[in-house]
């Protein structure tokens, strides 16, 4: 589904690149681009297009996706969930020493790999573990809309107060390693979870 736009997205770019209309970009960059495995290096991600990133993250979790279904079938989805969010903030706590000195953007590409964004996965995985067990038990009830517009309510007004946060904390502070850094994701996923559930 992604991959035919993706490769259509990357030939236009590559034409325009070509006739000068399109900054060029190393071939090696192309190359990984073409294998979605942009996310190798900081220098290859973003920069043929920023809003790719996402891309081969997304490739990796959907390798993984068999192995986290056997794990939730042995250990079940609230286990799982405690794992990924333990071993998100490990990750980040653990690498931040190793990349302190180091600008923003890098900072965030190391973060941004699946190891340190499978909270993220988890969560979603979990909104529809939720949608699936409770959605006809509530469609019965009289007053769900009063659930529905709290999620909606709540999920919007965290996402909210969240980027408000980040704001009033700046940057500079954030990515030197305050504890929000650590947390922020996990959180705005929450937050996510209960709008999309609402709706």
């Amino acid at each position: 589904r992604i991959l035919p736009a993706y490769y259509v997205q990357m030939a236009i770019l590559a034409a325009l690149a070509t006739f000068g209309f399109y900054e060029a970009t190393t071939l090696s960059n192309w190359i990984a681009h073409t294998l979605m495995i942009h996310n190798f290096s900081a220098a290859w991600t973003g920069n043929i297009n920023g809003v790719w990133w996402t891309l081969p993250i997304e490739f990796e979790y959907y390798l993984v996706l068999p192995l986290l279904f056997l794990f939730i079938r042995r250990v079940g989805i609230a286990a799982f969930i405690i794992s990924a969010l333990s071993v998100v903030i490990a990750y980040k706590i653990i690498l931040f020493p190793f990349i302190e000195s180091e600008i923003a953007a890098y900072k965030s590409w190391m973060f941004g790999q699946l190891i340190g964004k499978i909270d993220l996965f988890g969560l979603g995985m979990l909104a529809a573990f939720i949608y699936k067990k409770y959605n006809e038990r509530l469609s019965a009830y009289k007053h769900r809309h009063f659930i529905e517009w709290f999620l909606v309510a709540a999920g919007i007004s965290g996402i909210w107060v969240m980027l408000v946060g980040v704001r009033e904390l700046g940057k500079t502070v954030f990515w030197g390693g305050h504890y929000s850094l650590y947390v922020f994701d996990t959180l705005f996923g929450l937050f996510v979870l209960f709008l999309v559930l609402g709706v």
